[in-house]
This record gives structure tokens, sequence and C-alpha cells, in this order.
């Protein structure tokens, strides 16, 4: 269905099923629609979300004793991960897009934050965080992984797009 929309979009509507060869008319209408512009266009609009964090993160069951890692880190100069370790837990390093952190309460207190911000005692499932902001990238084109997400956005939005317009629902 998606490969007769996609010649449709391209103007060469099949005339029948019979006679239709479906072979690379959806590569096609992919390979047009995926210019420069649109790819910019998918980072654009999805900027926050994909925004790249590395963090450094201590997670504990229960708000105080988050609070107290907060204290220290910020008031007393102590290093998280010594902290941590002092409170028997440990520090977590990761990496990830924004909108990949599953907790909404954690990702909406990260959206803002700057490299080197210690964000929390914020409630994460389980627990209460405490997040440290190691380094923050925005999305831009000449990367790698951002650009492979605009790809199959712009992949998926042209296909959606040419069967709504040509086959109908």
């Amino acid at each position: 269905m998606s490969a007769a929309a996609a010649a449709c979009e391209l103007g060469a509507a099949p005339m029948d099923a019979a006679g239709f060869d479906p072979a690379g008319w959806t590569d096609r209408l992919i390979g047009a629609s995926t210019t420069t512009e649109a790819l910019t266009s998918a980072i654009e609009s999805r900027r926050l979300d994909w925004t790249h964090l590395d963090t450094l993160s201590v997670t504990t069951e229960r708000r105080e004793v988050a609070e107290e890692l907060r204290h220290q880190v910020l008031h007393d100069g102590a290093d998280l991960r010594d902290a941590a370790r002092r409170a028997g837990t440990s520090a977590q390093e990761s990496a990830d897009v924004l909108g990949s952190i599953g907790a909404p309460n954690l990702r909406a207190a990260l959206a803002g934050a700057r490299t080197g911000e210690l964000v929390g005692p914020v409630q994460a499932d389980p627990g209460w965080a405490l997040v440290t902001v190691v380094a923050r990238t925005e999305p831009t084109l000449a990367d790698p992984a951002t650009r492979g997400r605009a790809e199959a956005v712009v992949r998926a939005d042209a296909l959606s797009r040419a069967v709504a317009r040509h086959i109908g629902t």
C-alpha cells in the first residue's frame, strides 16, 4: 500500500494492481523527501527531546538521604560519588537523550539544567534522584545519532502523508 501511495505522490499513479511493480517507489519517495531542510526541521521540532545529556546520578529510597547528599555536594564541596558511597549507595553514569528519560518529574527538572548543575532531589521511580549534568549537547545534523533519528522521522512522515493523501483511511 505504501509503495502505491509513494508512486502516486511521485506522479506515477498505478493504473491497475496487476501491472504495478512496487519495487523502488518507497525508496524514491523517501530519497526525494529527505532533504537537508526536512531533516533540519525534524531536529528543530524535537530539539529538547533530542538534547543529549551525560549525567551522574544517585537514587535513594528516602528524600532525607537525597537532601543530605545534596547538602554535602553543594555546601561541603563533597564529590557526589564519594558522598553516595559514604551513604551506602552508588552513583551511576548515563548518556541519553532527554526525551528517553522515563520519570516525567526528572525529565522536566533536567530540561533546563546546565552543564555542571546538580538537580534534585527529584521524585523518580523508584525513590529520589540527584543528578549532575556532566555534559549537555544540543542536537545537530552533524551528529550521526541525531541524523538517524531525523531521517526516521522524515521517512515515516513522507510515507504517512502519501498514504493519507492517496490511499485514505
